[in-house]
């Protein structure tokens, strides 16, 4: 490269740094090494190893600074640069050695004049010799100063030296004496100044500094970045740290800086706060305060009678410069003031410095075309026609930027410089490639099963792991912690879930012959087909995967201000890449319709969500509000969109280097204290530049292993075969060009009714401890379960999808994918199939709501004062007393079980009778690479099993109790080592070490210990603590094993029907137990068997603090109150939770504003509307999970409205919110209306299914379902049928089998309750159905046949006496509620029926 003519040469150094940087990072340091052994300079060293090995090292700076001094401009420094080849030509190497000291020799010298060289040259020739130095600029000797170059003797000259053989050429005078080197070197620049008064640059002043010497006579020793020095030898203060100083600047007076060690161009100043300017430059040392200086400002005194220290008196705060070890006089800035500097730090640094005016353009053409260039990189750099044609093509939805003004981007910002450097290109070698056929419908019925190839890549030692599959062309990248195979498991785990979240299965992987022992467990558990390359061969797929990857980095590395960015940043860009690439559809892929992004996630890509904000870039998230002064946002550095339905924003906390979710950002104008933070960030990881390097960690060149025999650089499309490399083609070769026609007819034919589905992507990727995620609001009870059912809208709303659980393999890790295989079962096996509803329903089941705001401690004991430390003080106390951890101290951990250490926390929160609890948590989040979900998933009460158990014990006028069992987990026994023999560790810190310490100072203080200046105490857990992931499955086999030691029994026949109700016969009549975790609810006709058993819990399980317990008629359980004060009857009453929703609603809901039903009679209907913006998208989301927990319990009259609105969760439109909010004036006009279940015979159970035949928008059906025993819906469900039916007759015969499952388990769990069901019926108003559920194949007309047989599995229950079918009236068919939205009289006689209600 070469310095351009009106380039300074300080902006010449910066962009030949950058430069040299790039080259170090593709080639390395050492391809010098060979060259550097065959100098004469390396060869006269002799034995001297260490003189050898630091000539090696500082081979690459003397090139690269030989490299800077010759793409100098030659007209202004020729003469310079003609004066070192004459000396080294005449024996006398004067050529810097580095960057630093060629810049100072350069910035020294005086602009060659072509017009003014004579007569410099004769003035020149004054003092020097006739027979030497005749060029332009002499470097001959002044005659005073004449000396030999090899002794030094003034009295001859090197060609008559007399020991010029005996001297090593590294010892002669004029390589060892630094100042008459330089004096020489300078001396020509002297006389010019004192003879020509012409534009140079002009020093005001020459300056001093001794401390260097010093410093490297210490080696540094005790100084830091935070030090500075008070030197008296100094006559400027002088600066290298950067957040020591605000205010950076180019200085207006710059200086030629004199040390010992030579001299230095200072052109930069700063200030220091109470001291005021400073000069500063970073190439410096130390940080130094001049004596002079600092004594004009403040009082300065020394008494060494009292301590060896300097005392700079500032107002009533006075510092000490003490002296140390070597006798330097140093200070420490204290952290208060590093956070002033950062704060104060705000000087703008754009992303990618753009004009805000141009010549010739207005500032609004300016404007649109750096909105082009953001979304150029937005979207992972494409070819510039492959950009176009998108946005010809509205693939982006709401995107404001136009084809016009990309060329207008074009043609004020030229071609885009971080593409140039990012992205690069080779020949093509001969290539092989596979002929893929393309399918353009039924994508995923005919490509179900595909082939995926992997690899490893690191960049800047971040693991990372890549995958590509051959037919979709799906691009992932998934962050590993190390190379171990637990990780490599944990990374193609996630892949493996994408692919079977998205309806694929995984047949074949291809992959290096490295992972071959790591693979082939995978292999046999998965039943996955393993292709493992030669020796010393490639997988083509993934190698040129790879390159692309590392080129779309480097192209947004390239982008970015930072110099270096921080393993967190690196892990984030190179998923972003990934993702990036997935927007286009792929070339030779299935689909040329649709982009591999859409086929896995059945989402386009939009611009208001996905192209908000670059990455990269400032930002300010949101942070929970509260009412002290906090700041409500956090400094951050953008990451990516959050792919939930709530939407949000992931970016990188700046004050703690991890990763935050925040719903809402503002971008801000990057400063040069942000650069600092991330690059400072960076350095403290280790990381200088970008380096990509391979799983030996051994540094890759740009030619990576995709470049090689067999591997096609034309397969994906990215490049052109006829390619010459060139740079001025990168841009527009290096993506697949799509034909303009070709786009325009893919777009025609693409269908807006496909799946939609969610975004997978790695949602475990990110495995930084302490993640900060940051919300606007509680959580919402149930909402992860919600946005679970409505991703597929085809989800019943009374029952969850039944998945098949992830497979376990023997070494305890499971999958998800699971490899299908025929069963054949008999008819027994059927049957008891049948009767089973599986455990996982259990996952749509609310727990019981908690509306209080928890705290951390810290802010708890601001909050709560004296009444917060109590609470604190009064459950570490507790926990000690059940010896839930004992002390251990950190010697005698191992290396294993410190790292798998995790902090305790404790959490303060104002309960409702206005006592304050503390709650000490383990921290269980990072252990979830631990444990298996297996091994921590705790079963819950199942709503119809409360429901029935209830409406029982009012049929029988039982003595009903509820129970709380205090600190259950904590009495619950861990193992005190796992099956490897490691202990589990928690560290206690901070307040709660001196809590543990006051309770027994004994036994706890010899373990504190301090870490980052925190006190610690390492204890082994004994018992099950809060936050554990396996706490709750603990306790759960605990008091499971409790109670059936005293004889109850929990439901079981062969299959269990509810894990958590349990019974027993007490004086012949049953003793019913149903619990939810630690709450417990029992009740018999009897109220002393539950005195009795209050005893023996209060034995059990009280023996610190009493087990609470209310008796009585009313109560409150799992969110409801439960009411028994009718005869025969039990209210279910939510209330309370009416109003919350009502209050919390966005629009005001009035005492008028009143509706008569919860839906309108179009609730089906789908017509076209604006979509909700994302706020009062996430407002939509909440407020129909709250209805969905209110309809599951207390009130199923507004099931129907809800199963509706659940699946418009996804894309909620104007229509949809209108929707909501008369379900909300329906609530208003109903705040009291509850659910009331009374029972008329025990023995008798009625069904009363319904179907509403093509009333979706995609013609599937809707079923409804009631069950009673007498008064009210015990059981009731609403929901979109799976699939398409042909008539009414089918819809009705498919809701059956949607209903079959929950009316055997009914019939089969009240049984377990010890009762005899002589009456199992179900109810239909369609008598064909009837026909076809009673005789089967026997009824099938021509019409029917294809149903598929196993919608006759009714057949057989009722043939075996399991249920009967009998035929009602469609005025009496009350199922029709949960169908159709039903208006008028028919509506209130139908409510009144489900909801028990004697009258409106």
């Amino acid at each position: 490269m070469r310095q351009d003519e009106k380039e300074d040469i300080l902006t010449y150094m910066e962009r030949f740094k950058g430069e040299r940087q790039v080259l170090k990072s593709l080639i390395g340091s050492k391809f010098l090494e060979e060259f550097t052994k065959n100098t004469p300079e390396y060869k006269a060293l002799g034995s001297d190893s260490k003189a050898q090995t630091k000539l090696i090292e500082d081979s690459f700076e003397i090139f690269s600074t030989a490299v800077f001094l010759r793409g100098a401009n030659q007209r202004k420094y020729g003469s310079l640069l003609e004066g070192y080849r004459g000396q080294y030509a005449g024996g006398r190497n004067h050529y810097p050695t580095t960057l630093l000291t060629a810049v100072d020799a350069l910035r020294t010298h005086k602009t060659d004049d072509k017009k003014k060289l004579k007569d410099v040259q004769k003035k020149n020739d004054k003092y020097t010799s006739k027979d030497e130095g005749t060029g332009e600029n002499s470097f001959a000797q002044n005659a005073s100063e004449r000396r030999c170059y090899a002794c030094g003797d003034k009295e001859h000259m090197l060609d008559t030296c007399p020991v010029r053989d005996d001297i090593p050429r590294s010892k002669w005078f004029d390589r060892t004496n630094r100042e008459y080197n330089l004096h020489q070197d300078t001396r020509n620049t002297s006389i010019d100044n004192r003879t020509e008064n012409d534009d140079v640059e002009n020093f005001t002043r020459p300056c001093w500094s001794g401390v260097q010497l010093c410093m490297n006579t210490t080696e540094g020793a005790t100084i830091n970045d935070r030090s500075v020095i008070l030197d008296s030898g100094s006559t400027i203060s002088l600066f290298k740290s950067k957040h020591l100083v605000t205010d950076i600047r180019d200085t207006k007076d710059k200086i030629q800086l004199e040390t010992n060690g030579g001299t230095r161009i200072v052109d930069k100043e700063g200030q220091i706060k109470d001291f005021g300017k400073v000069y500063f430059n970073e190439d410096g040392i130390v940080n130094i305060f001049a004596v002079k200086d600092l004594i004009k400002r403040h009082r300065v005194t020394y008494d060494s009678n009292n301590e060896d220290a300097f005392i700079v008196h500032i107002g009533n705060q006075p510092i000490k410069f003490r002296a140390n070890q070597q006798g330097l006089y140093v200070f420490n800035f204290p952290n208060s003031y590093m956070n002033y500097v950062n704060n104060k730090n705000t000087k703008e640094v754009c992303l990618q410095t753009n004009a805000t005016s141009v010549e010739g353009y207005t500032k609004r053409q300016v404007e649109r075309a750096d909105r082009a260039r953001k979304l150029y990189h937005m979207l992972g750099a494409p070819t510039m026609t492959n950009m176009k044609a998108v946005i010809r093509q509205n693939l982006i939805r709401n995107c404001p930027v136009t084809t016009e003004d990309v060329n207008l981007a074009e043609e004020i910002f030229g071609p885009d410089i971080s593409t140039l450097k990012g992205r690069s290109t080779r020949p093509s070698p001969t290539t092989v490639v596979d002929d893929l056929i393309e399918i353009p419908e039924e994508l995923k019925k005919k490509n179900r099963f595909v082939d995926l190839a992997i690899d490893i890549i690191l960049i800047n030692r971040v693991i990372l792991f890549t995958s590509i599959d051959r037919s979709v062309k799906y691009r992932t990248v998934v962050p590993l912690d190390s190379h171990k195979k637990e990780e490599l498991y944990r990374g193609l785990d996630q892949v493996v879930r994408i692919y079977n979240n998205a309806g694929f299965t995984i047949r074949r992987i291809h992959c290096d012959n490295e992972f071959k022992s790591i693979m082939d467990p995978v292999a046999d558990e998965m039943d996955i087909i393993m292709n493992y390359a030669n020796p010393d061969m490639h997988v083509p797929d993934i190698e040129r995967n790879n390159r692309v990857i590392k080129e779309r980095f480097r192209i947004a590395y390239y982008r970015m201000p930072f110099k270096k960015i921080p393993k967190i940043m690196i892990r984030y860009l190179a998923m972003v890449c990934a993702k990036q690439m997935n927007i286009f559809p792929a070339k030779n892929g299935i689909s040329k319709y649709y982009s591999p992004h859409m086929i896995m996630s059945g989402e386009t890509y939009d611009y208001k969500k996905h192209c908000m904000c670059e990455f990269g870039t400032y930002v300010q998230g949101n942070t929970r509000s509260s009412n002290t002064n906090s700041p409500r946002s956090v400094d951050a550095i953008y990451l990516r969109p959050v792919s939930s339905l709530q939407g949000g924003h992931e970016v990188m906390n700046l004050a703690t280097g991890k990763r935050v979710v925040c719903s809402r950002i503002v971008v801000c104008k990057m400063n040069e204290g942000v650069v600092n933070i991330v690059e400072t960030m960076a350095e403290n990881e280790g990381i200088s530049s970008l380096k990509f390097s391979n799983r030996k960690n051994e540094n890759v060149l740009l030619l990576d292993n995709d470049l090689i025999t067999g591997v096609s650089e034309n397969e994906e499309g990215d490049y052109d075969n006829n390619s010459k490399s060139t740079i001025s083609e990168v841009c527009s070769d290096s993506d697949e060009e799509w034909n303009e026609d070709e786009l325009q007819e893919t777009i025609s034919d693409m269908k807006c009714d496909h799946v939609v589905m969610s975004e997978n992507e790695n949602k475990n990727s990110e495995r930084e401890e302490g993640d900060d995620i940051l919300v606007d609001e509680a959580p919402i009870e149930n909402e992860d379960k919600i946005s679970e059912q409505q991703e597929d809208d085809e989800v019943l709303v009374e029952e969850a999808p039944i998945k098949p659980s992830p497979r376990t393999t023997r070494s305890g890790r499971s999958y998800a994918q699971v490899v299908e295989r025929g069963v054949e079962y008999s008819r027994e096996s059927g049957l008891f199939l049948a009767r089973v509803i599986n455990e996982s329903r259990d996952s749509t089941i609310g727990v019981e709501g908690s509306f209080s705001q928890q705290f951390s401690l810290r802010r708890g004991l601001k909050k709560f004062g004296t009444k917060g430390k109590i609470a604190a003080q009064d459950e570490i106390k507790q926990l000690y007393t059940r010896e839930c951890f004992e002390p251990i101290m950190v010697k005698d951990l191992t290396s294993s079980e410190k790292k798998k250490a995790q902090e305790s926390f404790m959490f303060l929160t104002e309960k409702n009778d206005k006592k304050i609890k503390g709650r000490l948590v383990y921290n269980g989040k990072p252990t979830r690479g631990f444990v298996n979900k297996e091994d921590s998933a705790s079963p819950t009460a199942a709503n119809e099993s409360i429901n029935i158990t209830c409406a029982i014990d009012a049929h029988e006028d039982r003595d009903v109790m509820t129970a709380d069992i205090p600190n259950a987990f904590v009495q619950t026994n861990l193992r005190k080592e796992n099956e490897v023999g490691e202990k589990v560790i928690m560290k206690v810190t901070g307040v709660l070490v001196d809590m543990l310490v006051e309770i027994d100072p004994q036994l706890f203080a010899s373990y504190v210990t301090r870490e980052n200046n925190r006190k610690v105490i390492y204890v082994v857990v004994l018992k099950a603590l809060y936050g554990m992931l396996i706490a709750s499955l603990l306790w759960y086999q605990k008091f499971r094993k409790d109670l059936e030691s005293i004889g109850y029994k929990f439901n079981i026949y062969i299959y269990i029907y509810d894990s958590c109700v349990a019974n027993r016969m007490i004086n012949n009549k049953q003793h019913t137990i149903r619990f939810h975790v630690d709450d417990i609810l029992p009740s018999h006709v009897d109220s002393g068997v539950n005195v009795a058993f209050l005893q023996w819990l209060n034995m059990k399980y009280g023996s610190v603090k009493e087990v609470s317990a209310k008796r009585g008629e009313v109560h409150k359980y799992l969110g409801m109150v439960i009411d028994f004060r009718s005869k025969g009857k039990v209210k279910l009453r939510m209330d309370d939770y009416v109003v919350d929703i009502l209050n919390e609603f966005p629009n005001k809901i009035g005492s008028k504003d009143i509706a008569c039903t919860p839906a309108s009679s179009s609730l089906f209907d789908n017509k076209n509307s604006k979509l909700l913006d994302h706020r009062k998208k996430e407002q939509y989301h909440t407020f129909v999970a709250k209805c969905l927990f209110l309809s599951k319990r207390a009130r199923p009259d507004i099931q129907l409205a809800v199963a509706i609105l659940s699946t418009r969760v996804k894309s909620p439109t104007n229509q949809d919110w209108l929707r909501l909010e008369r379900l909300m004036k329906y609530l208003n006009g109903t705040r009291t209306f509850h659910l009331t279940l009374g029972i008329d015979n025990v023995k008798v159970i009625k069904w009363f299914v319904d179907a509403s035949y093509g009333v979706h928008p995609d013609m599937k059906s809707h079923t409804g379902s009631i069950m009673t025993m007498g008064t009210g819906a015990i059981q009731s469900g609403s929901g979109k049928q799976r699939l398409n039916t042909r008539s009414s007759t089918e819809a009705e015969l498919v809701g059956v089998d949607d209903v079959i499952s929950k009316i055997l388990w009914t019939k089969l769990f009240i049984e377990e309750q010890e009762y005899v069901i002589e009456k199992n019926i179900l109810f239909q108003d369609n008598k064909s159905s009837i026909l076809l559920e009673t005789n089967g194949r026997k009824s099938a007309g021509k019409r029917s046949r294809h149903i598929n047989i196993r919608y006759f599995f009714v057949t057989d229950q009722v043939r075996l006496g399991n249920m009967e079918i009998r035929h009602c009236r469609t005025d009496n068919m009350f199922g029709d509620y949960m169908t159709k939205p039903l208006q008028g009289e028919k509506f209130r006689e139908f409510r009144r029926m489900i909801l028990g209600m004697e009258g409106d």
